[in-house]
Order: structure tokens, then C-alpha cells, then sequence
């Protein structure tokens, strides 16, 4: 993935942000979901799998900015952007 991709921003995809947990509630049309958790770069901080309908990512490690969770699904690249602000 680079940082020139284009996501679709989907209401199925619901994303909270609470201190230093990222909430992530997909229902996944495929059996591996992945993510990559991006800065406003478009360099990857983290990348990993949404193992359940509900997943918890930890983000203490992220500084206060912009950021963009996308979601590969199959053939689909979903896309959350999210502030950090503490």
C-alpha cells in the first residue's frame, strides 16, 4: 500500500477514539480483515488484523495529529480518517 490510495469512506466502518484506544466495530465480508494505521503522510505507525466485530487497537504511542485507519476487506479498501488530541 502507499500513501496515494484511495479508500472509500463507508458507514459500515465505525471507528472511536478514547484515550489511548482506537475502537473498531466492521462486520468483515471476508475471514482475514487487515488495517494499517497511517499519519498524515501516509507513512504506516502500525499495521495488524480485526480479529473479531469488535476490535481494540492500542494507540498510546501516537502523538496528537491526523491519522487514517484503512481497512482491506477482500477487494474492498475502506477508510476512517481520526484526530489525536490529548
Amino acid at each position: 500500500w502507499t500513501s496515494h490510495r484511495t479508500g472509500i469512506i463507508s458507514p459500515e466502518l465505525k471507528v472511536m477514539v478514547s484515550g489511548n484506544t482506537l475502537t473498531v466495530t466492521y462486520s468483515p465480508k471476508t475471514q482475514k480483515v487487515i488495517y494499517d494505521l497511517c499519519d498524515f503522510s501516509g507513512n504506516i505507525i502500525k499495521k495488524g488484523e480485526l480479529e473479531d466485530l469488535t476490535s481494540l487497537i492500542n494507540i498510546a504511542e501516537l502523538k496528537n495529529g491526523t491519522y487514517s485507519l484503512w481497512v482491506m476487506d477482500g477487494a474492498d479498501l475502506l477508510k476512517f480518517n481520526f484526530t489525536v488530541n490529548r
